[in-house]
C-alpha cells in the first residue's frame, strides 16, 4: 500500500510559512525591542559604538560639505572619516540618514532601526534565494526554517547582529541571493533577472565591502563554466552589465577610498582562525574568544547544514545538476576564507572567521533538498523496528544541543531555580569579560537582547564632557573610546584598535607590545606629543598606573579610573596659539611662529587634501612611531595671526 503524499496545498504552505516566520519575528522583537529603539541611547554592542560615531560624522559632512568623507581632527589626533575604515557602514548609513531625512526621525533611532529591519528580512531573502535556485516549495520552506534557526542561534551569526557587525551579516544573506539570481540569470536569461541580479549585488557591496570576497570565486567560477557551455552571447553581455552596474553603484565610496589607499596599514588582530578551529567549532569548544568572537560556540545548525548541503551537492553532481558547482564553490570558498586565509600573509586583515556566516547561510539553503528527501513518511515507514529505535535514541541525544541553541537565543527560557541567591554568591573570575561587557558594572546581567548603553558609561561620558582643560582624552577600552567620541565634544585618543589606517598609531592601547606602553620614558613622550590631558583606564596596567610623576588620580566611575596628565603641553609642537578643531576644519587664532621662522607645527595628523588660508601653506612633519606625521604651517611670506586649515577635497 502506497503511503499518502504530504499535502502541498497553498493553504498548508502559507500556514507553515507564517508559523516559522511568526516565531522568527517574536524572537527578533524579543532581542530588539521597540522601547530600546526609541531610547536616545545607542545599543551597548561594541561595534554599534563605532558605526554610530561614523554615521554621525558622515551625516555632518554630508549636510555641511556635501561629501561622504572628510577629516575628523578630534579622533586619533586627526583621521580621515568615511574613506577606508567605514567601508562596512555604507548601507547602514544610507538607510539611517534616509529615514532621518524622509520621516524626521532622530538619526540615532533610524540607526537602531536598521538591525531590526535586517533581521526581519534575513529569512525572507534566503527563502527567495531558495526559490531562485529552483527548490520546490517544500524544500524552500525547509530552508526557510533552517535559516531562521541559524540566524537566531548560530553563535557567529547571532554575535554579528548582536554586537554591531550587522552590515556583514546583511551582506552575507544578500550574497546568497545575489549568487542565486546570477545562476538563474545565466540559465534563464531575461532583462528582469539581469536587473534583479545587478541591484542585489550593488546593495550587497554597499552593505559591506567583503561581499566581493564572498562572491568573487563562486560567480567567476560559475560564469567561466557557463561560458564554455553556452553559445548564446547575450548572457555574457548581461554579465558585464551586472558587473558595471554593481561597480558604478559603489563608486561614490570606492573612488575616494582608492585615492587614499596609501593610508592603509596592516592591523588585523581578531578572527585569526586556522584549520584546527573547524574541529573546535564542531566540538563547541571556545579556545580563543578574540578569534571566534566573545560567545560560547553554538554550531549544531551550522554543521548540520554543512553536512546536509554536502549530501545535496553530491546528489546533484551525480545527476549532472549545474547547481552543484555554484553550491560547492560558494560553500567551499567561504570555508576556505574562514579557516585558511589567515595562514596567507597580508590577508589576515579580512578578519577571516567572519566568513563562517555566509558559508553557513549558503549551506542552510542547499541543505533543504537532502533534508526533505529523508524526512518522509515513506522512508520512516520502511525502517525496521531496530533502526527506528536507534534513530529515536540518536534524536534524544541531539535534543540537549537543540535546547542549548534555543536557550542561547532566548536565555530567559532557561529553567532557573526559584532562588538564585547562590548563583550571585559565586566569586567572579577576573579577566574573562568581553569588550562589550566593560561598559557595564554587573557583568552577570549580559543577555542576548540588544540593550541601551549602561548608565555607568553615560555617567562617565557626562563627567568627561565637563572636564575644563584643553587636550585629548586617552581611552584604554576601544568601545568606550568610540562611545566618548560620539557622546562628548572631547578629542579622543582611542577607539577601534585595528582601523586598517596608519592613523591608529596614535592609539596607545592598540597593541600590548607597543614600546610606549612598556617604557616610562616613551610613555611620557607620547603624552606630550599628542597633547594628552586625561587618561581613562578600565583594566589595571602597572606600567601606567604606577607612574605618579606622569599622572594624578582624579575620579572613579564604576570600573573606570580617570587620571589627569601632569605635563603642561598644548596643541603646538612648534610655535603657539589657540586652536579650535571641528570636523573638516581647524581654526588657529593668536598664532605665534616658531623662533626665527614663519612656521609652526600643530599636533594634528597630516592629510594631503588639507588647505590653509589666508597666505599660508601646509607641509608634513615626521614624528616617532607614527608614519602619518603632523601638520606644519608656513606663512607666505609671513605667518598670519589667524588662519584656517580646511579639507579641500
Amino acid at each position: 500500500m502506497t503511503a499518502p503524499k504530504p499535502s502541498n496545498s497553498k493553504a498548508t504552505r502559507l500556514a507553515i510559512f507564517f508559523v516559522i516566520y511568526g516565531l522568527h519575528v517574536a524572537v527578533v522583537f524579543h532581542a530588539i525591542r521597540p522601547s530600546v529603539i526609541e531610547s536616545p541611547l545607542n545599543y551597548e554592542g561594541v561595534d554599534y559604538q563605532t558605526h554610530l560615531e561614523q554615521t554621525k560624522t558622515i551625516a555632518y559632512l554630508l549636510e555641511r560639505y556635501g561629501h561622504l568623507w572628510g577629516y575628523d581632527p578630534n579622533l586619533l589626533a586627526g583621521q580621515p572619516a568615511g574613506l577606508i575604515f567605514d567601508v562596512d557602514n555604507k548601507l547602514h548609513f544610507l538607510f539611517s540618514y534616509g529615514i532621518h531625512r524622509l520621516t524626521g526621525a532622530r538619526l540615532i533611532v533610524a540607526f537602531k532601526l536598521f538591525p531590526l529591519i535586517s533581521s526581519l528580512l534575513a529569512p525572507l531573502i534566503l527563502l527567495l534565494a531558495a526559490r531562485m535556485l529552483r527548490l520546490d516549495w517544500r524544500q524552500s520552506l525547509c530552508a526557510f526554517g533552517l535559516c531562521v534557526f541559524i540566524w537566531l542561534s548560530d553563535h557567529a551569526t547571532r554575535f554579528m547582529w548582536g554586537v554591531g557587525m550587522i552590515s556583514f551579516a546583511t551582506a552575507s544573506y544578500l550574497s546568497v541571493l545575489a549568487a542565486a539570481l546570477f545562476f538563474r540569470y545565466l540559465t534563464e536569461p531575461s532583462i528582469r533577472r539581469l536587473a534583479a541580479t545587478a541591484l542585489t549585488l550593488a546593495i550587497a557591496l554597499n552593505a559591506h565591502v567583503w561581499a566581493f570576497a564572498i562572491l568573487v570565486v563562486p560567480l567567476i567560477g560559475t560564469y567561466v563554466w557557463h561560458w564554455r557551455k553556452c553559445e548564446d552571447k547575450t548572457p555574457h553581455i548581461g554579465v558585464w552589465a551586472i558587473a558595471l552596474v554593481a561597480l558604478g553603484a559603489n563608486l561614490y565610496w570606492l573612488a575616494p577610498a582608492l585615492r587614499f589607499f596609501k593610508l592603509v596599514a596592516p592591523s588585523g588582530i581578531v578572527g585569526q582562525t586556522g584549520p584546527w578551529y573547524l574541529l573546535t567549532d564542531y566540538l563547541e569548544v571556545l579556545i580563543n574568544a578574540f578569534n571566534t568572537f566573545f560567545s560560547s560556540p553554538h554550531t549544531l545548525g551550522r554543521f548540520g547544514a554543512l553536512f546536509a548541503a554536502f549530501l545535496t551537492l553530491r546528489s546533484m553532481r551525480r545527476e549532472d545538476d549545474p547547481r552543484w558547482r555554484l553550491g560547492a564553490l560558494a560553500i567551499g570558498w567561504s570555508l576556505f576564507l574562514a579557516f585558511f586565509i589567515a595562514l596567507i600573509p597580508g590577508l589576515r586583515e579580512m578578519e577571516p572567521y567572519r566568513f563562517v556566516v555566509p558559508a553557513t547561510l549558503f549551506a542552510a539553503v542547499l541543505a533543504a533538498p537532502w533534508l526533505c528527501s529523508v524526512a518522509t513518511r515513506e522512508l520512516y515507514a520502511g525502517l525496521s523496528p531496530a533502526v527506528r529505535a536507534l534513530l529515536i535514541f540518536l534524536l534524544l541525544l541531539v535534543v540537549p544541543r537543540v535546547a542549548g541553541h534555543i536557550f542561547y537565543a532566548v536565555p530567559e527560557l532557561i529553567p532557573y531555580p526559584s532562588s538564585t541567591a547562590t548563583l550571585h554568591a559565586l566569586p567572579r573570575v577576573p579577566g574573562l569579560q568581553s569588550p562589550q561587557q566593560v561598559m557595564a558594572t554587573d557583568l552577570s546581567q549580559t543577555t542576548h537582547s540588544l540593550r541601551p548603553v549602561p548608565e555607568i558609561a553615560m555617567k562617565l561620558a557626562r563627567y568627561i564632557d565637563r572636564l575644563p582643560e584643553e587636550g585629548r582624552i586617552v581611552v584604554q577600552h576601544w568601545a568606550l573610546g568610540e562611545l566618548l567620541r560620539h557622546t562628548t565634544n572631547k578629542s579622543i585618543l582611542g577607539g577601534f584598535p585595528d582601523r586598517r589606517l596608519k592613523h591608529e598609531a596614535a592609539h596607545l592601547f592598540r597593541r600590548p607590545q607597543d614600546p610606549r606602553l612598556n617604557s616610562a620614558t616613551e610613555l611620557a613622550h607620547y603624552l606630550v606629543r599628542y597633547n594628552a590631558r586625561y587618561l581613562v583606564m578600565t583594566d589595571f596596567h602597572a606600567v601606567i598606573e604606577f607612574q605618579r610623576r606622569l599622572f594624578e588620580f582624579k575620579h572613579k566611575i564604576g570600573p573606570h579610573r580617570i587620571y589627569r596628565v601632569r605635563h603642561r603641553g598644548n596643541y603646538f609642537m612648534r610655535g603657539n596659539g589657540n586652536v579650535r578643531a571641528l570636523i573638516n576644519r581647524i581654526e588657529v587664532r593668536d598664532a605665534v611662529a616658531h623662533k626665527d621662522t614663519q612656521q609652526l607645527v600643530l599636533r594634528f595628523h597630516y592629510l594631503r587634501t588639507m588647505r590653509c588660508r589666508p597666505r599660508c601653506r601646509i607641509f608634513r612633519v615626521g614624528i616617532p612611531f607614527d608614519d602619518v606625521g603632523f601638520i606644519g604651517v608656513e606663512g607666505t611670506p609671513t605667518l598670519p595671526r589667524t588662519f584656517i586649515l580646511e579639507n579641500g577635497y
